[in-house]
């Protein structure tokens, strides 16, 4: 919500050389692991009527307007680009003893379902979307239909999906690994609680509405952002030292392109997670660089399951279901199953050889063993 929030307004670096905090985040999980929950709660945020302002445009013009221009929930590479379009704005900001004004097309998007979007688009949504993400021009002409320029854009999106269709999508070419690469990747494989929710609290009713007028308060934040020097020079030796390259944190090879740009991704966290509890163009401190690359290295470990849950290796699914299985017996009666419980358990999924090929695969990786005629986890206390 603060990429969003800050939209072009602020950059990093000047000149040519100017990031932006703008992000494109994928939510990637099997159903019911909180994915919708998470989008729903932005969309109330970002939508909300606290989010309406009268602005006076440098021009003297007065309009009232959302904040925060908001995209539609499903939408195609034609609709994305006029959407951008009828999103132009302006803002002032000083430089130097100068003041200066920028115009912008900004907008965020927040798309429950990646699929349907990107199954019935063809690569031109891709290529908009990789130039969106760099903050680049984008002019698409048609014989039939006018011109479209969408100049200064700074889109932020918000994707949910889950593995089948990551690996649905670059078997087909839908999507490859660079587009992948511009993104965080968010990966949960199960629930993180089962908790009964009632709705929310007076106190979560407060503190949600705190949250939507710290969002709502962004809006006059522009110009660019610098480090404290101690922070600069951190970034700088980190990097520069092989530090930042030795420290990765899955060493998957399909996560090359993203550890490729992981930096820049290090930086735009900086820049947002700068304004989480406060809405002033400050320095960005140690203590904000450090917190911004915990971030991304919390999420590293799990990034990989995305592209490998659906790979080529078809027997993945079964050995993580039977894992599972073997982990609800310990939950349930501190018990491990026999080869004959999981040959029935499992029939519907796989033949004999097939079953037994699991079984053989987790003993062989140490995260099974036999006790007896008993398939128990490793590790675990029986």
């Amino acid at each position: 919500m603060i990429a969003a929030a800050l939209q072009r307004r602020v950059w990093l670096y000047g000149g040519s050389a100017r990031l932006h905090p703008n992000l494109i985040i994928i939510y990637c999980g099997p159903p019911a692991v909180g994915k919708g929950r998470i989008i729903t709660s932005v969309k109330q945020v970002m939508k909300s009527p606290i989010m309406i302002i009268e602005r006076v445009k440098p021009n003297g013009d007065k309009v009232v307007k959302g904040v925060y221009p908001f995209g539609a929930d499903s939408t195609t590479f034609q609709k994305m680009l006029i959407e951008l379009a009828k999103c132009k704005d302006d803002f002032e900001y000083e430089l130097n003893g100068q003041k200066y004004v920028e115009s912008h097309m900004s907008c965020c998007f927040t798309i429950s379902e990646m699929a349907t979007m990107m199954r019935n688009s063809t690569c031109e949504i891709v290529n908009l979307i990789h130039d969106l993400y760099d903050c680049q021009d984008h002019k698409y002409e048609t014989k039939n239909s006018p011109t479209v320029d969408v100049v200064n854009s700074c889109v932020s999106m918000l994707f949910a999906t889950n593995p089948a269709f990551i690996h649905e999508a670059l078997e087909m070419k839908i999507l490859e690994q660079g587009f992948f690469s511009r993104c965080i990747m968010v990966v949960e494989t199960d629930k993180r609680f089962c908790r009964h929710f009632p709705g929310l609290s007076n106190e979560q009713m407060i503190a949600f509405l705190d949250v939507m007028n710290h969002i709502k308060s962004l809006h006059k934040v522009c110009g660019e952002m610098k480090f404290t020097p101690e922070a600069d020079e951190f970034m700088k030796t980190f990097y520069e030292s092989g530090e930042f390259d030795r420290q990765r944190g899955n060493l998957d090879y399909k996560l090359n392109e993203y550890y490729g740009r992981k930096r820049t991704m290090w930086f735009k966290l900086c820049m947002i997670m700068n304004f989480l509890e406060q809405s002033e163009n400050i320095p960005i401190t140690l203590d904000i660089c450090k917190q911004a690359l915990m971030v991304l290295t919390k999420l590293e470990p799990k990034m990989s399951l995305a592209f490998n849950s659906g790979g080529r290796n078809y027997l993945f699914e079964m050995q993580t279901n039977i894992l599972k299985f073997l982990e609800a017996k310990h939950t349930q009666d501190k018990t491990g199953a026999s080869r004959k419980l999981l040959l029935l358990k499992f029939s519907v999924d796989g033949t004999v050889e097939e079953i037994d090929s699991c079984i053989s695969f987790l003993q062989n990786t140490e995260q099974t063993i036999y006790v007896g005629n008993e398939l128990r986890l490793k590790g675990k206390v029986y």
